[in-house]
């Protein structure tokens, strides 16, 4: 599905600027926030059926992927990176549901504010003609760092963490995240949305992380 003009002329504007490869320090140009010698390193994953929904990731969470998604979460200039993650939730999004229509797009909350995951499923989802609706979806309590935590440990930190609007009812629904780890925090939200009566949920993240035993195709 091709991008508005607006969009297209804001990523051809960016690609006249030089900057530096958010892996390798080097000058180079373009709308990406990687050099054309990192982003041949990133590598495809796959498109999985996690208990009662599929979930899918556009890369997987290693090398310069990394780089990018530690960047884009802890680093002041993470602006940088919003066109870059985009690109690639757009890619996941085109390659592993191809034709498939949702009534919602909705993305992973936090508790209290506007997660930076908003900035980049929200222009994601324009370019790709969703109806992105982050109020569908709300954290109604705080909760550790999942990063902190045991497989375990996040399952139960999640638990009753999340809440869903009665729109959902009936509804396709896109949940939108930025890693798939343990997978805990979509399989509550998909449950969470679930049980609010939606049709289908279908996940897709920027990024999944691999084990050294796993195969790239989850």
């Amino acid at each position: 599905m091709p991008e508005n003009i607006f969009y297209r002329a804001r990523r051809t504007v960016a690609a006249l600027f030089t900057k530096r490869c958010i892996c390798c320090k080097n000058k180079f140009s373009g709308r990406q926030c990687l050099c054309a010698d990192c982003s041949k390193k990133i590598l495809p994953e796959g498109k999985a059926f996690c208990e009662n929904f599929v979930t899918a990731a556009a890369y997987a969470y290693c090398g310069p992927a990394r780089d990018v998604m530690l960047h884009f979460k802890f680093n002041k200039s993470y602006a940088l990176c919003i066109d870059t993650l985009s690109d690639w939730l757009c890619y996941g999004f085109d390659r592993y549901y191809p034709g498939e229509r949702f009534d919602f797009a909705v993305s992973v909350p936090a508790f209290g504010g506007h997660p930076r995951l908003e900035l980049i499923a929200s222009d994601f989802a324009r370019r790709r003609g969703l109806r992105y609706r982050p109020a569908l979806l709300s954290k109604i309590r705080r909760t550790q760092k999942q990063h902190t935590l045991s497989a375990a440990e996040r399952s139960l930190n999640l638990r009753g963490a999340f809440a869903a609007n009665p729109a959902v009812a009936g509804k396709k629904i896109l949940l939108v995240d930025d890693i798939f780890t343990t997978g805990s925090t979509v399989k509550e939200c998909a449950s969470v949305l679930i049980s609010a009566g939606a049709a289908k949920v279908s996940v897709l993240t920027v990024l999944k992380t691999i084990s050294e035993t796993e195969d790239l195709n989850f």
